[in-house]
């Protein structure tokens, strides 16, 4: 099952601003969550996205959005809430660790580019490209909790 993106903005909307599930997560990843990117002669931990992912110290509603994307497309996780889904309120597990959080952020982005670069397709919950089905799998091997 292939969710819309629509479904995912919506869902990564109520999550960023979802006080508790942030809370959770700022202290399961030891990082502090600014929902905008930030801008300015701050610290360089806090404001590049060149800096490797161990250094970094914040994670923004874009780095959610991304991690959000890759579980969505985990099939593993499709299958153990499907019931979840079909009521419009998933469960999202919060990442073992920083590593994995920071793994499944980059394949999310690189899935939501083939997304926002692809034509819109007529039946998107159908159509999965060799590239985005690629990526599931990766992501498959990196969900396990």
């Amino acid at each position: 099952m292939i969710l819309h993106p629509e479904f995912i903005l919506k869902t990564v909307d109520k999550l960023a601003s979802d006080s508790e599930f942030i809370s959770g997560l700022e202290t399961k990843l030891d990082l502090d969550f600014v929902p905008e990117k930030v801008t300015g002669n701050l610290c360089f931990a806090n404001n590049s996205d060149e800096i490797r992912d161990d250094f970094k110290q914040i994670f923004t509603s874009a780095d959610l959005s991304d991690y959000l994307y890759a579980v969505l497309h985990s099939q593993l996780y499709q299958k153990r809430n499907e019931e979840s889904s079909k009521l419009h309120s998933p469960n999202f597990p919060y990442p073992k660790d920083t590593e994995t959080f920071w793994k499944l952020t980059g394949l999310g982005e690189i899935i939501r580019e083939i997304y926002s670069s692809e034509e819109p397709k007529e039946d998107i919950s159908t159509f999965v490209s060799p590239e985005v089905r690629r990526l599931m799998e990766e992501i498959d091997k990196i969900v396990v909790g």
